[in-house]
């Protein structure tokens, strides 16, 4: 008993190449074959596009081989007798099953096992959507170990066979070296769509730049010099130094009306606050000292408030490559 796998369109399986007991399975279709006699090939099985088997044989369809109805957590080193099994198991233990089958399996899981005597040995084949694996053992009693045989049914075409090694798109850009040629560690990803690119692309992401907006790196500019840095403001007040050189309008007043005349004795200016300044005038009129305040201010403007600072922008999630 053997395994004969095709890959490609099924027009390239030729029945004529198997032996008898021998099966084969075409890839592209999910089809399991099985020849039976010297000139009679049936189909055994359907497998649907996730690997699962979709249709079972029933006697009229396997014709020549025997067959087995449903066996249910059967020891696999019970099964010597010619035929195809559909079994089931619920558990694996004491059941003799490939461990490396066991390792990767769902329960309750469900596979097929061909058992044929052929030049003299036992020889037990499994096909499942986890794998495929075939042991032998003589007549005596000496059992050999399973041998996984080809591909999962459902299994990635390895690299080294002209595949991607995966069964997504992200894991075969990962698998090829596509997202370390596009997107190596520390690039950035920007995108409309918030999903995550390590779903897309394979590796690691984390959100990056959230509320900023990309500067390209000056090594000329203290400000812009080194990869990453922060700086900026939202919002800004502005700063007496920050403010441009400009005049105010002077608005005059005074507290004292009239007209005299004598000499003036002294004159004296003081700023009172920040918008005004007084004039003190002391003049003496024969003897007679005056006093005369004059002032002047300028109108107050502002509110102290933080003016906006944002240029211009257009959002979008952006993501970097950490692994």
């Amino acid at each position: 008993m053997a395994i004969q796998m095709r890959r490609g369109e099924k027009k390239d399986f030729n029945p004529e190449k198997l032996k008898v007991g021998e099966f084969a399975v075409p890839i592209d279709t999910g089809e399991v074959y099985i020849k039976t006699s010297q000139n009679v090939t049936k189909k055994l099985a359907t497998l649907d596009g996730s690997g699962k088997l979709e249709s079972m044989p029933t006697a009229q369809d396997v014709g020549a081989a025997p067959w087995q109805q449903v066996a249910t957590n059967v020891d696999l080193n019970t099964l010597t007798a010619d035929g195809i099994y559909e079994l089931q198991f619920s558990t694996f233990e004491n059941m003799n099953v490939p461990t490396a089958l066991q390792n990767v399996a769902t329960l309750p899981a469900k596979f097929l096992l061909m058992v044929a005597n052929i030049d003299g040995k036992y020889s037990q084949t499994i096909v499942s959507e986890w794998g495929c694996y075939i042991r032998t053992w003589n007549q005596n009693g000496t059992i050999g170990n399973w041998d996984r045989m080809g591909i999962s049914i459902n299994a990635p075409v390895p690299i080294e066979n002209g595949g991607t090694g995966a069964n997504t798109a992200s894991s075969a850009l990962t698998n090829l070296g596509v997202v370390d040629l596009i997107y190596p560690v520390g690039s950035i990803y920007m995108s409309v769509n918030s999903t995550n690119p390590s779903t897309l692309f394979g590796g690691t992401w984390v959100s990056w730049g959230a509320g900023r907006v990309p500067v390209g790196v000056d090594t000329s500019d203290s400000d812009f010099s080194t990869v990453e840095k922060t700086g900026g403001e939202k919002t800004h007040t502005l700063t007496v130094s920050e403010m441009p050189n400009h005049n105010h309008h002077m608005q005059k007043m005074m507290d004292w009306d009239g007209s005299f005349i004598g000499t003036v004795q002294d004159v004296a200016f003081e700023q009172v606050d920040g918008a005004h300044i007084r004039m003190e005038q002391r003049t003496v009129t024969d003897g007679v000292e005056l006093v005369a305040n004059y002032g002047s201010y300028t109108d107050g403007a502002g509110n102290n408030q933080a003016h906006n600072n944002l240029q211009p922008y257009i959002t979008c999630y952006m993501w970097k490559r950490t692994a």
